[in-house]
């Protein structure tokens, strides 16, 4: 049995508050704007400045979709590079860089410029200018003040007598070996009418630098004998030092007769290459 009051009975506050609040609801919902469209996962904000101003400038901002991201990406692409490749990836590492891949067709070769010699090896004289016949050969021409030209020596006589050996040392490489000794010798300038140029003191007082020493010894016994032997004079000692011409320095010429000297000689240390000859006169000129 339930009591006729309960019939009768008000809503209480909580039911009015409900009722308030629907009441409400569908007052909102009939002010509310439609609603935006659902925000994607992927976006792009994408601003338009009405100044050119960096100080004061006015951005207006929207969100683009995914399909606007990449159409704007692939004109992006196409007007910035001439490139083909695309930035756009499916993979979640987006890599922007190409490989290229340097294909190496056969072994490195390791380049020496200047080999040099073993620094226990002693300068060796040339084989084949040690050949007798080669020896008699030029010292026909000399006698007879003849010039001569072979693959060994080169001999003019005018204006005065002069023999050309080439490749004097068996073992060529041996002269860097000499030009880094000499780089850690003192230097003397001398200067008068004749000549310009740095000079050492005599090889005879440098005994420890290795190469040096043996190229001294190289000039007084072997080389001394071949040149006794060509010109037929008795010689008995040799005198020798290291010079070093820099722009503008000389030796002019000379008869080169000083004291006891008989023969004078010079060892080139510097790379040379015969001249290359005139070209051929063409209509006269």
């Amino acid at each position: 049995m339930s009591s006729p009051t309960k019939e009768t009975e008000e809503p209480s506050s909580s039911h009015a508050g409900n009722a308030a609040g629907n009441i409400g609801d569908a007052t909102a919902a009939e002010r509310r704007p439609p609603a935006k469209r659902q925000i994607p996962s992927t976006v792009i904000e994408i601003s338009d400045t009405d100044s050119d101003d960096s100080d004061v400038c006015a951005v207006n901002s929207y969100q683009a979709s995914a399909d606007e991201v990449k159409r704007i990406r692939r004109e992006y692409s196409s007007t910035s590079c001439s490139s083909d490749y695309s930035s756009d990836s499916e993979s979640s590492w987006e890599d922007d860089s190409i490989v290229i891949e340097d294909k190496i067709t056969g072994k490195a070769v390791r380049a020496q410029l200047n080999p040099r010699a073993n620094r226990m090896d002693n300068p060796k004289l040339n084989s084949n200018l040690k050949s007798q016949e080669v020896i008699d050969k030029v010292k026909t021409y000399w006698e007879e003040n003849k010039d001569h030209s072979s693959a060994e020596v080169t001999l003019t006589c005018k204006p005065f007598r002069l023999c050309r050996l080439h490749d004097l040392l068996e073992n060529s490489e041996i002269i860097n070996n000499i030009v880094d000794d000499m780089n850690t010798l003192d230097w003397s300038r001398k200067k008068m009418d004749l000549y310009e140029f740095h000079q050492t003191t005599d090889l005879a007082n440098l005994t420890w630098q290795r190469s040096i020493r043996g190229i001294y010894e190289l000039l007084k016994t072997e080389v001394m004998s071949l040149v006794s032997q060509v010109t037929g004079l008795e010689l008995s000692s040799v005198s020798a030092s290291c010079s070093l011409y820099g722009p503008g320095d000389h030796l002019l010429v000379h008869d080169d007769r000083l004291g006891d000297r008989r023969v004078a000689f010079i060892l080139y240390l510097a790379p040379w290459s015969p001249r290359a000859p005139p070209p051929a006169l063409r209509n006269g000129a």
